[in-house]
């Protein structure tokens, strides 16, 4: 059972609360310099698991295969999922190197839009090749700027944040839809960085790790700093997965409401505080705390009306402005709903797989371009595909759920149109794509949000 978990099910006695109070910590990257042992450790460790036998599962590249044979997204698991594979593999690091207080690093895109020099230092394991980013290359604001994250970060409901709901034990790797957190910055650095962090081997490369630990920095902010609660529908709590190994490459099983745990008894992050709506950090020895991340919320997201695009193709270049039938003053329709109302704009997206792309959406913002501003009240948000690559020859179908509350309010008083523009998150040209087909639905549906008394 991962470190500190012998709290789970009663208060924690005092030699637990001081083992927990020393927890090792996840540091900024970027912060760091290459002699810093958290640095040189993590490199230490890369270049160990390279020197394992292909037998033996704790190897970089049977790591990076669990990914490609397993890996969650397109749900709302993804994020229990990858926060036990980086828990895993974090044990693993401490267990070649010998260095029991090492936490893997984070990288904060949204302070530091460029890929640290670190990863670019062609001595250090953490150099990999297979990048189309740069060393000058700057994640745009559109995909990891704090008007964006802090956006994802007020929705409150968690199907809405984290991705839709799926059956106990579901093992499929993408279904049924992304929500925002995994469709506009998770996805958008595996596109902006690219080469394998563009497939489904993305933890190939060393970035995958960091951006990821940042991924679940998030998660924390939301559902600790915030005191935003997760579902405590079954089907989320009670999954298992049973595809990492621990530190000695035992076969490991770990259920989604241990991993709901793990950053406040495993491990924790320099600072917490995402944005000044959280200055507080959370008690270390919090038995109500940890009852309350246990016992999560009803959460439910019900549809009441969906106004939908037929398919239409898009080439990859140029914007496309949509109408939307029956979408006319979707604002005042939605304020009918009271204060569980919300709004937001699905993406089902049909393509050959190509190399990634990605598009903005605008609601009634027909002249919106990369360089309009986040703030901006018809944006919405931007999509990127970023596993196109492994389905070469394949058609594929991904959907994607963005939050449309703000866009509607200021802009969805007339007629409705949605606004697509294809970007490059890599600096490339922008190609043409044939058979690109993409159905728009604007949906609007009631949150409720019923924690347990």
């Amino acid at each position: 059972m991962a470190g500190g978990c012998a709290c789970l099910a009663s208060a924690c006695t005092e030699k637990e609360i001081q083992r927990i109070a020393d927890r090792p910590i996840r540091k900024n990257i970027a912060t760091l310099s290459p002699s810093d042992p958290i640095v040189t450790t993590y490199a230490a460790a890369i270049s160990a698991m390279q020197a394992l036998p292909g037998t033996d599962p704790r190897n970089w590249h049977r790591q990076a295969e669990i990914h490609y044979d397993f890996c969650r997204h397109g749900s709302w698991l993804i994020l229990p999922w990858h926060r036990a594979y980086l828990w895993y593999f974090e044990e693993i690091c401490r267990e070649l190197t010998g260095r029991n207080d090492f936490a893997l690093p984070y990288w904060d895109w949204t302070r530091d839009p460029q890929i640290p020099a670190i990863f670019w230092d062609e001595s250090s394991a953490l150099f990999h090749s297979a990048r189309t980013a740069t060393p000058s290359s700057s994640a745009p604001d559109f995909t990891t700027g704090p008007t964006v994250i802090d956006n994802i970060l007020s929705e409150t409901n968690f199907i809405a944040l984290a991705g839709d709901p799926v059956a106990l034990n579901d093992a499929s790797e993408h279904r049924p839809a992304a929500g925002p957190l995994e469709t506009t910055p998770h996805n958008g650095i595996h596109n902006f960085v690219g080469g394998d962090m563009g497939t489904l081997m993305s933890p190939l490369d060393p970035i995958f790790w960091t951006h990821h630990g940042r991924v679940d920095r998030l998660w924390v902010e939301w559902n600790i700093l915030r005191n935003n609660p997760n579902t405590n529908d079954t089907a989320w709590a009670a999954t298992e997965f049973t595809e990492f190994v621990d530190r000695k490459g035992h076969p490991a099983r770990i259920s989604v409401l241990t991993t709901v745990l793990l950053p406040l008894l495993s491990y924790r992050y320099d600072t917490q505080v995402e944005s000044p709506t959280s200055p507080i950090n959370p008690p270390e020895d919090d038995d109500e705390l940890r009852k309350r991340l246990r016992k999560g919320a009803k959460v439910t997201l019900d549809q009441r009306s969906r106004f939908t695009v037929p398919k239409s193709a898009i080439d990859g270049t140029q914007p496309v402005t949509l109408q939307v039938p029956g979408g006319e003053n979707l604002a005042g329709k939605m304020s009918e709903l009271g204060t569980g109302g919300t709004a937001r704009v699905s993406l089902e997206f049909s393509y050959m797989s190509t190399t990634s792309f990605a598009v903005l959406v605008f609601i009634n913002s027909p002249n919106g371009n990369e360089k309009t501003a986040t703030e901006d009240p018809g944006f919405v948000g931007s999509v990127s595909f970023f596993d196109a690559q492994m389905e070469m020859g394949h058609n594929r179908t991904q959907m994607f759920r963005l939050s449309a509350v703000n866009a509607v309010k200021a802009n969805g008083h007339g007629p409705l149109e949605v606004t697509l523009v294809p970007v490059s998150l890599s600096g490339r040209p922008l190609e043409e794509r044939e058979n690109v087909e993409v159905t728009i639905s604007v949906d609007l549906l009631t949150s409720t949000v019923e924690a347990p008394r």
